[in-house]
């Protein structure tokens, strides 16, 4: 028998979404955080190059990530033969942190036992009742504005 070892994910307590002038919704927390403090660990979906594309026309659009360096093993069993075209949503409360140049978290993507997700983790100091921000990266922001306007 196959033992499937089980990935643990984690959110601190106190998150919560809130409006933001300009942006939407965003994540805040109830509770200080501290530097280097692991905020959530969300596992996603994983749109292949075909699906990727469709997704993008969707609400779905506005909150995916990027596929790229996935695990070989991922790639394979998700059928994806250009990972650059691929894309990965994050289904937790990572998947509402707006940008912000000088961010204050950062959300990298890992895989573990076959399995991917990302990791929000706070940057520096994040006061109870601050947004929770990361920097989405200059590839993102040029993607964006080849895309319809945001849907809410």
């Amino acid at each position: 028998m196959l033992k499937i070892q089980p990935t643990v994910m984690t959110r601190k307590d106190g998150l919560y979404l809130a409006p933001v002038h300009g942006k939407g919704r965003g994540l805040f927390c109830t509770d200080d955080i501290a530097a280097g403090e692991v905020i959530e660990i969300s596992p996603v979906f994983i749109f292949n190059e075909q699906d990727s594309p469709v997704v993008a026309t969707t609400v779905i659009g506005d909150y995916y990530f990027s596929g790229e360096n996935l695990p070989e093993s991922v790639l394979r069993r998700e059928g994806i033969t250009d990972a650059a075209k691929s894309t990965c949503f994050a289904m937790g409360a990572v998947s509402y942190c707006n940008h912000l140049v000088d961010a204050n978290a950062k959300a990298e993507k890992k895989a573990e036992h076959d399995t991917v997700y990302y990791v929000l983790t706070a940057l520096k100091d994040i006061p109870n009742g601050t947004e929770i921000c990361i920097n989405y990266g200059l590839s993102w922001m040029t993607f964006r504005r080849h895309r319809s306007p945001k849907h809410d």
